[in-house]
């Protein structure tokens, strides 16, 4: 049955109740689209037609039409998404690829390998969203896609091999250790190693055992650096160190990435890095010790060195140590200003400070080695207390029997005799040896109270130092001026000790450590000589033993090998000594300066050549010391501070028993004279007081630098985080 219908001037035939589209005619289409045109053109001509004009069309082709439209501009704007989101892409793609404006890439070999594979998928999924992996995936991804890169060279990225640690392993060490220990450096991080470079040091002398060199790659050490949290310098202030932003750390034109870390800091990164290998819940103990028993999470570096099978040292950097020396312990040089940056970036923060002041643990959920406090206390109290009593009694009484001698003296020779300045030469004498001795023995004390953390052992080492020290250096001062009250045997007794106390002190700094090095090297050139023959036949022995280590070796006339032979007979260096100098030197100055004026003079004056004798004995006959982080003096400061209310305290009743001071007070009461000083000393102490909490401890500049810094890593995690959340 057919239908016809009229609509315009059209034809539908239904056929079976279903439109029959196949018979339309062409022409029917093209004279809808002419009219469809005219009817817009007239509306376009007609200004007021707006909303009178009707379009005469078929209503499905319109329908039809716009829906198209609409769908084009879909997919237009989705096509601008989806440029614009490929354009990020490739550009945080780029970013592990940065170069420095000298064109040398950043990141190096792995991070390449990385972002050649990151590329070849992208170009894989081009026509589907390709998410791009954090920092954090790339951090893991390394591990098992790019350490083979690397694996295959001991070098540090750039083809050569720089030694940061010297680790020297103890002649008759245990095989299995010896592999163990180098295999736990050489592995992987995901493996429990520490995943540094490795060549060792041909045998030249049958006394000692394997010597290696510890280095790493460029990126490695970012990665630890990174781990530590390194407080570096950008364009826009100081910041924490972040390997994801390693662009915004090279901010200079003439700079790399070599220029990010100092030598210290590169030096702190290797040996954290060596430290930080933790032995595993399987590995009870050191292989061929079973007596050295590890725990869970132990550091088997520092277990290895208690147990003195391993030796760890550093080599001096000759370049840098070169031109330190132009402008720091060279005498031509001694009234200019230190090179500070120089000397902390070299050495760390610790000796920088120092020279700048011159001049189941709840947290980590582990079962761990528990030392009750209580214990600790019972060692401090019941021990260390009693013997340092009993050596401030002994220092007491050699003061007591000097006083003694020196009345003899005088009785029998007179008080203008040279004679009667024998006791006290041999009192300073003694107060500056006794010194060496207080060190070593404060040290052994502190150890055997075993502290928690480095801090509280440092604390109380000095604690004893300062207790022993005063009174073996001012209780003869103190004696005088408060008992016998004699002003000018004071100020002859202060210069004596001080003069002595410094030309004593400095002979032991310089001329002992040298004798020693002189001594060790005449050994060793002897024992050299006597066993040539036997140090042949071993040294076939020797290698074979540490041939399946498969190690590279340096090569025969490689200078760093001669350099630790000679360094390694050097003694260790720390600022104890020179802290403890100082400390003593301040004591003199401000604890007696209404007597002996003079002798803050006198000591500016050696310090002047105190402080370049100390950066040559560093640079020349110390060992170069592992770098530390210290954000103060530490312990020192407040000993400087309590020895500063003490001098108020001690220059105020000197004032009040001097002669002087009396004629001048004779019509006041004795009564009236003593609340006078009195009031006068605690109106000092209340100024010094109030000049401590007045000046900050930061400077304005630092604290809002620290600020920003805070702001801006608050922000750059927000932005992560937003990042990663549209992705």
């Amino acid at each position: 049955m057919a239908k016809q219908n009229k609509e315009g001037n059209g034809k539908r035939q239904v056929k079976n109740g279903k439109h029959n589209n196949s018979n339309r005619p062409e022409r029917r289409n093209e004279k809808f689209n002419q009219r469809f045109k005219k009817n817009i053109n007239s509306n376009k001509n007609n200004k007021d037609s707006e909303n009178k004009v009707h379009y005469c069309v078929n209503p499905k082709i319109l329908l039809k039409t716009l829906k198209t439209k609409k769908t084009n501009d879909k997919q237009t704007e989705f096509s601008k998404k989806q440029k614009d989101f490929q354009a990020q892409k490739k550009k945080r793609n780029a970013s592990f690829l940065k170069t420095t404006r000298k064109g040398q890439p950043v990141l190096g070999a792995r991070m390449k390998i990385l972002y050649n594979q990151i590329q070849k998928n992208c170009e894989n999924h081009e026509n589907r969203e390709f998410q791009f992996p954090t920092v954090d995936a790339l951090q893991r991804r390394r591990h098992t896609v790019a350490y083979s890169a690397d694996s295959q060279s001991d070098n540090d990225g750039d083809g050569t091999f720089q030694s940061y640690i010297v680790i020297e392993f103890e002649k008759n060490v245990n095989r299995h250790a010896l592999h163990w220990i180098v295999d736990k450096i050489r592995k992987k991080k995901i493996d429990g190693g520490a995943e540094l470079l490795i060549q060792k040091q041909p045998s030249l002398s049958d006394e000692k055992g394997l010597i290696i060199h510890i280095s790493a790659t460029k990126l490695r050490l970012l990665e630890l650096a990174d781990e530590i949290g390194f407080t570096k310098q950008t364009e826009n202030g100081m910041r924490n160190f972040n390997i994801g932003c390693l662009d915004d750390f090279v901010y200079e034109d003439n700079m790399t990435i070599d220029d990010i870390l100092t030598p210290a800091e590169k030096q702190y990164v290797i040996k954290y890095a060596l430290e930080n290998i933790k032995a595993k819940a399987d590995e009870r103990h050191i292989p061929g010790y079973a007596s050295v028993f590890l725990y869970h999470g132990q550091s088997i570096i520092q277990a290895a060195i208690s147990e003195e099978l391993i030796s760890m040292s550093s080599l001096h950097d000759k370049k840098y140590m070169k031109q330190l020396g132009t402008e720091w312990w060279n005498v031509k040089k001694i009234l200019q200003p230190q090179p500070i940056e120089k000397i902390r970036f070299y050495f760390g923060d610790a000796i920088g400070i120092y020279f700048s002041f011159v001049g189941k643990d709840p947290i980590t959920g582990k079962m761990m080695p528990h030392y009750p406090v209580w214990k600790t206390m019972c060692q401090v109290y019941f021990v260390s207390v009693p013997v340092i009593l009993i050596c401030s009694i002994g220092a007491v009484f050699m003061t007591l029997c000097q006083f003694w001698f020196e009345d003899y003296l005088t009785v029998k020779f007179g008080y203008e005799s040279y004679i009667v300045l024998i006791p006290s030469i041999c009192q300073s004498i003694f107060v500056a040896t006794l010194t060496v001795f207080y060190d070593r023995f404060a040290t052994y004390l502190t150890a055997k109270e075993n502290h928690r953390t480095q801090s509280h052992y440092e604390r109380y080492r000095v604690n004893k130092l300062i207790v022993l020290e005063f009174v073996n250096n001012f209780f003869c001062l103190f004696y005088i001026a408060f008992v016998k009250r004699d002003m000018k045997m004071l100020q002859n007794q202060l210069m004596t000790q001080m003069i002595i106390l410094q030309f004593v002190q400095s002979a032991q700094e310089f001329l002992i450590p040298k004798l020693k090095q002189k001594y060790y090297l005449w050994c060793e050139y002897r024992k050299g000589e006597d066993a040539n023959a036997k140090k042949k036949r071993d040294n076939e022995s020797f290698e074979s033993v540490f041939e399946d280590l498969n190690i590279q070796e340096l090569g025969a006339d490689d200078s760093r090998i001669y350099q630790y032979m000679r360094e390694s007979a050097k003694e260790n260096y720390e600022t104890y000594e020179d802290y403890l100098e100082l400390y003593i030197q301040f004591g003199y100055v401000v604890l007696f300066s209404s007597v002996a004026p003079l002798a803050a003079f006198w000591a500016l004056l050696n310090n002047f050549f105190e402080i370049r004798l100390d950066a040559y004995k560093l640079c020349k006959t110390f060992r170069r010391p592992m770098a530390k982080r210290a954000k103060n003096t530490g312990a020192w400061q407040r000993a400087f501070e309590v020895l500063a209310c003490l001098s108020i305290m001690t220059n105020c009743g000197i004032l009040y028993l001097s002669p002087q001071v009396r004629d001048l007070t004779h019509t006041m009461t004795a009564e009236l004279k003593l609340i006078v000083f009195v009031g006068l000393e605690h109106f000092l102490l209340l100024l010094a007081w109030i000049i401590h909490k007045a000046i900050p401890d930061r400077p304005k500049s630092v604290q809002i630098a620290l600020a920003r810094a805070d702001y801006e890593s608050k922000q750059a995690q927000k932005r992560e985080v937003m990042f990663n959340e549209n992705l």
